[in-house]
């Protein structure tokens, strides 16, 4: 008998999609509007505390000190027609000029129209699109990431609602720019979700109207140009080439944005020359690079421990690091690791290679490498990467804990595990919101937090020092909160010696205190680093009167010596001032010093070149004296 060959049949091998099988308990299924809701309770429910919470940090340039928040409904025109900071008068020029973030502004009008200044409202306003924030991703990642599998989309979403380092964005109410950014892109990714499963052309219109809306919120919505092509390649099976031409929509909608931004805007003026907006002015050497690469690790660190938390971390609370110090080496190991992996489970199209590219797509905007932003290191920077961190640990969990048949037991442990994570979140995220009730209590916990931060340590001064300004009938209570204030600014002032703000501060200090020759050797200083800088001008302009009026007391007490001193103080703070100078002149022809005080009349009348008064005066002095 003869055998028959068997026919060989030649397998071709299909990329795969990134699925997680539907290993979810049986009480989950049907349950999806539940658990929506149970989520967003939740998400609500942790930042219940921030309710009783009032005004914070920025929260004045956006509402309280802004014209156009205040004005109202009245006042969106302007918002929509004017650059971010632009309505907030006297604010820092080097701050100032190429921001354009509308859309949380708008609200906050909205919200001052109809309720006047209720910080309870706006926080209450954020909690709640919080909590819709983390619905819309439960849904997202239960429709692409995760492909129904209920159980690892909750995972996610619990992790991503109880992390701490988003308080920096929902306990403060200037915070909500990022809120509605992420908001809008969820509700664009689900529309187009929408357009690539079901062919509907309004649900990629309604996708790119939410992208241009999330632009219109914050700018970091950019980096979606980079998720949209993610998202199709893991989870669509489409091929790269079809992936970036996808994307060809959402760039041309942010050069529309960008075009609309720079015409109201225009272009930022120069880089900042002062540390503390331009945090790697002082690197030397490989001292920037290796830094940015050693923040680069903190920011996996902070996702994974986060604590402390701080509302700054600005010089020189991350101090500069060389490529030999070994936490710049620690994060270049742990970088270059999680590349390698993405890189090489890419062609498996593997969740995880889609966790940490997300991770780091969104992240590139506000890593200080393709251009600074600022700050070396934020917790609202990592807003939108924490999405990434959150779906790769749910991931993980399912997968080490992945139920097998008859056995429950690694499903208790995948739960187990998980409310763990998110209970310490949870609860470290409800002992944090405390902190940001008003400016006293933030800026004197994160002293303690960040206290190399000159920042910190610098503001939690400015709090003690308002605590002894409002303080009227207990004089001991109120000096012993100058006191206090003034040993932060010297501290903050041992951190950054070139800090002008800590010497103005202390200058207002010993103003309050009547030490007026301490005062001006500190704003003397801040005017050799600031001199342009408001609020000391008009802290000299006081100082300068003060010394004027102790002039006149003493003229007044026949102390022509004493007064003479004290006029030529304040003429120390303000040079030009012609009322000092004719006083000054008028003492030295007391002293019958006729030479002195022609000298000193003639520069006012240079100053002044009208002034009838001090050209009388000088035409009487300048006859030839007759020797006695």
């Amino acid at each position: 008998m003869s055998q028959k060959k068997k026919a060989v049949v030649k397998t071709v091998e299909i990329p795969t999609q990134a699925v997680l099988t539907n290993d979810y308990p049986s009480f989950l299924k049907g349950k999806q509007r539940l658990l929506a809701a149970l989520i967003f309770i939740f998400a609500f429910s942790i930042y219940f505390n921030t309710f009783f919470n009032e005004y914070a940090l920025d929260d004045g340039i956006v509402i309280t000190e802004n014209e156009y928040t205040k004005a109202g409904f009245n006042g969106i025109k302007d918002i929509l027609s004017h650059e971010s900071f632009s309505g907030v008068a006297g604010v820092n020029n080097e701050l100032a000029g190429g921001r354009y973030r509308p859309l949380s502004v708008v609200t906050f009008a909205m919200e001052y129209g109809i309720f006047g200044e209720k910080p309870s409202v706006s926080h209450l306003v954020n909690a709640l699109l919080y909590g819709l924030v983390c619905v819309l991703l439960f849904r997202f990642l239960r429709q692409v990431v995760f492909k129904e599998n209920i159980l690892a989309s909750l995972i996610a979403t619990l992790i991503f609602a109880a992390h701490p380092l988003h308080t920096d964005v929902v306990s403060n109410i200037k915070g909500r720019d990022e809120i509605l950014s992420l908001l809008l892109l969820l509700v664009c990714v689900s529309s187009y979700h929408k357009y690539v499963s079901q062919k509907r052309f309004m649900s990629m219109v309604g996708a790119l109207a939410a992208f241009f809306f999330s632009l219109l919120a914050k700018e970091n919505g950019i980096t979606f140009i980079a998720v949209i092509p993610m998202l199709l390649y893991f989870f669509y099976n489409k091929t790269i080439r079809q992936c970036l031409i996808a994307s060809f929509p959402f760039i041309i909608v942010f050069v529309v944005y960008l075009f609309m931004r720079l015409n109201i805007t225009g272009i930022a003026g120069a880089a900042s020359r002062e540390v503390m907006n331009s945090p790697f002015l002082f690197a030397q050497g490989d001292q920037e690079l290796a830094t940015k690469i050693m923040i680069l690790g903190k920011d996996l660190l902070m996702l994974v421990y986060p604590h402390p938390l701080s509302f700054d971390y600005s010089y020189n609370q991350i101090p500069y690091v060389h490529f030999s110090d070994w936490k710049c080496i620690a994060s270049i190991i742990v970088n270059a690791a999680l590349i390698i992996i993405a890189v090489a489970l890419f062609k498996r199209r593997n969740i995880l290679s889609f966790c940490i590219l997300f991770y780091y797509a969104t992240l590139s905007i506000v890593s200080n490498f393709a251009f600074e932003v600022g700050s070396p290191f934020n917790e609202r920077f990592l807003f939108q990467p924490s999405i990434g961190f959150a779906i790769a640990v749910a991931y993980v969990i399912v997968t080490v804990f992945k139920q097998k048949e008859n056995n429950i037991t690694p499903l208790y442990a995948a739960i187990s595990v998980s409310a763990v994570i998110v209970l310490a979140g949870a609860v470290k995220t409800i002992a944090r919101n405390p902190d940001w009730k008003n400016n006293d209590t933030l800026f004197i916990a994160d002293a303690v937090h960040a206290p190399y931060s000159a920042k910190t340590t610098s503001f939690a001064g400015v709090a003690y020092l308002k605590r002894g300004e409002q303080e009227k009938k207990d004089s001991l209570l109120r000096n012993r909160y100058f006191d206090t204030a003034a040993t932060y600014f010297r501290r903050a002032l041992k951190i950054y010696p070139g800090y002008a703000d800590a010497f103005i501060d202390l200058g207002v200090i010993y103003i309050h205190k009547n030490m007026l020759d301490s005062s001006k050797a500190n704003l003397l200083k801040a005017k050799a680093i600031y001199p342009d800088n408001n609020v000391l001008n008009i802290n000299m302009q006081y100082l300068t009167q003060q010394y004027n009026a102790l002039a006149v007391k003493e003229f007044e007490s026949k102390n022509l010596e004493a007064a003479i001193a004290a006029i030529n103080s304040s003429l120390e703070c303000t040079p030009d001032n012609v009322s000092a100078l004719y006083n000054l002149g008028g003492y030295y022809l007391n002293q019958k010093n006729i030479v002195k005080a022609r000298e000193v009349w003639s520069r006012a009348l240079q100053l002044d070149p009208n002034n009838t008064t001090i050209k009388g005066w000088l035409d009487k002095i300048s006859a030839p004296v007759v020797p006695q």
